[in-house]
């Protein structure tokens, strides 16, 4: 008999009572399925419970210990700075997402700037972006939506009925998502705004706009975004959520990409893992191409590891496969006897070079530029190249000699000053 809480427990830490964090908690209170204890940090360091539901609040923040941890399905981290949270704390919670935990980033000016949460080195491998130095949040009107990603994404879907999303009015910008992130949604000049990624068995998203909060407002007012706010941010929680992901691991198939979007001909590698129920032999992967082809890949046994996401090599099955048309693919690994199966989306676009059809080797690219000291910029940034650019200017000094007696000018000049010379020296009587 396993004995489950049929709500999910959140735990939101969160820096000062900003607007966010009064719509995010109402959205969560009024839903049945979520149970959010929620904290605030005090002026003095410490943190304030803000909980609602007296009988079963935490009087105190809790110990981030695995087992307190285990307790939640998810945990968001507000605004908060680098000392908000010590390092141990902060492996705790890498722990927690890499046993299968959710982990929410709300973007703000403190916890992305250099002295923020983000910037601690127990999140730089399970952080979804990285901010270069620069990196600023941007207060501007712009639009947003979804990417073929988000589109693809089955949690998302719900939202997809909107016919448009309410404009942004911040956007924490430049930022370079991580090898295996994904983005979500972004701004109409291709700014990330909602990206998210695997890390080990659990997930990590993060929002890189501090206005979010503003599709509520419309809600309130009774237009066409009613409970836009509060239906978006269900939805995030529940793809971060690790119910499904964890019975899925305990008997079903994990299907792992490292990406789900790709350039037409490079290689794509197909990832499964195998629960205890599952007959792992004859693993197969189905792919419906665009077209409506259907084919049928072989697995083979593998160690799975950094390729596809997990912080370890854990045994388990791959395949590659080759885009050879644009559009969205289809993938489903499946087990022989049929009982058991995992479906993912894929979508190929056309690559960036035109005329070799090779992808762009990006995370050489970044790698190469961060070794350097310089910075990997994707097209839509081509008008900072020049500002990026790092110099040091320095001054040339030329000598050039000239001789006078071939030039009839300074001849001339020469003759007029010595008989103007003779002329005064006669004229005063020095001669």
């Amino acid at each position: 008999i396993d004995v489950t809480d049929a709500q999910k427990r959140i735990l939101y830490l969160e820096g000062v009572p900003r607007w966010e964090f009064k719509y995010l908690k109402r959205a969560l209170l009024t839903d049945k399925q979520q149970q959010l204890t929620a904290f605030v940090q005090s002026a003095g360091g410490a943190f304030i419970n803000f909980d609602e539901h007296d009988s079963t609040a935490a009087a105190a923040l809790p110990e981030f210990a695995d087992q307190t941890l285990r307790e939640f399905s998810t945990i968001i981290l507000g605004d908060l700075g680098d000392q908000a949270l010590s390092g141990k704390d902060c492996l705790s919670i890498a722990k927690f997402v890499e046993n299968g935990g959710g982990l929410l980033f709300l973007g703000a000016v403190r916890s992305c700037g250099p002295e923020g949460l983000l910037s601690k080195a127990e999140f730089k491998d399970l952080a979804p972006v990285v901010s270069p130095a620069g990196a600023q949040m941007l207060e501007q009107r712009t639009a947003v939506s979804f990417t073929a990603a988000g589109r693809a994404e089955p949690a998302f879907a719900p939202l997809l009925t909107e016919p448009r999303l309410p404009p942004l009015l911040s956007c924490w910008s430049p930022v370079e998502p991580g090898p295996f992130s994904t983005v979500f949604l972004a701004t109409a000049e291709a700014a990330p705004v909602l990206v998210g990624r695997r890390f080990g068995q659990g997930r990590v998203g993060i929002i890189l706009s501090d206005s979010l909060w503003r599709w509520q407002l419309g809600a309130e007012a009774g237009g066409t975004e009613k409970a836009l706010y509060g239906r978006f941010i269900t939805q995030l929680l529940q793809w971060l959520s690790p119910s499904n992901r964890q019975q899925n691991q305990d008997n079903g198939i994990q299907l792992l990409l490292a990406e789900q979007e790709v350039d037409l001909w490079s290689r794509v590698q197909i990832g499964a893992l195998c629960g205890k129920a599952v007959d792992s032999n004859g693993i197969a992967c189905r792919i419906i191409t665009p077209e409506g082809k259907s084919l049928a890949l072989p697995m083979v046994p593998a160690n799975l590891g950094e390729d596809f996401g997990l912080s370890q090599k854990e045994s388990g099955f791959a395949c590659e496969f080759v885009p050879e048309l644009p559009g969205t693919y289809k993938l489903e690994v499946l087990a022989r006897d049929g009982l058991h199966s995992e479906g993912a989306l894929l979508l190929a676009k056309q690559p960036a070079l035109e005329y070799t059809g090779e992808p762009i080797q990006r995370q050489w690219l970044q790698r190469l530029a961060r070794d350097s000291g310089g910075e990997f910029l994707p097209w839509s940034d081509s008008d900072r190249l020049l500002a990026t650019l790092k110099g040091s200017s320095r001054s040339i000094e030329m000598v050039r000699e000239y001789s006078l007696w071939n030039r009839w000018p300074w001849l001339a000049l020469l003759l007029s000053l010595f008989c103007l010379e003779w002329y005064f020296r006669r004229r005063w009587d020095l001669v």
